[in-house]
């Protein structure tokens, strides 16, 4: 069946083979390298702050962020639009609800990283204390240089950069 042709010089054809296609064109390839570097087996070793198994493995909370970002989400409701995806479902992408992600994340919350803040102003809590206490980076956890004797942590701010804000 076609569908009646417009200006631009294509026609729109329907596809009767129910082939699963993504709106989210580059994910599938962000996915892959997330798996390949062994990044799923590395965070269940090293990065758990999940005290109790649940539906969700830590893997699957990190991934779902990254992915998230990597689509230009703003907020956890955007989860809505990956978990609903079939094509990405199928492609073994476990995206949490937007109340579960909340959940995870309140993981991390210190009340002592909090002490100083003061209301209605940017905040941002020192890492170092919690930096040492989690110990020297594994191997798998990425590349680090000790050529100079020293280490670097690096934080990555999804906002920075951005016009506008």
């Amino acid at each position: 069946m076609n569908i009646a042709q417009g200006i631009l010089p294509f026609q729109l054809l329907a596809d009767p083979s129910k082939t699963l296609i993504t709106s989210f064109g580059g994910l599938p390839l962000l996915m892959e390298t997330f798996r390949a570097l062994g990044l799923p087996q590395a965070i269940g070793k090293h990065l758990s702050v999940l005290r109790r198994p649940g539906t969700y493995e830590e893997a699957d909370y990190r991934e779902s962020f990254l992915s998230l970002f990597a689509v230009g989400g703003e907020c956890l409701d955007d989860f809505r639009r990956l978990r609903s995806d079939a094509a990405l479902e199928k492609l073994g992408l476990q995206v949490p609800s937007p109340g579960a992600a909340r959940f995870f994340l309140n993981a991390f919350h210190e009340d002592e990283a909090l002490e100083g803040r003061k209301d209605h102003e940017a905040f941002k809590p020192s890492f170092r204390k919690r930096l040492k206490r989690r110990g020297s980076p594994s191997p798998e956890s990425g590349r680090h240089s000790e050529s100079h004797g020293e280490r670097a942590a690096l934080e990555c701010d999804p906002g920075f950069g951005r016009h506008g804000d």
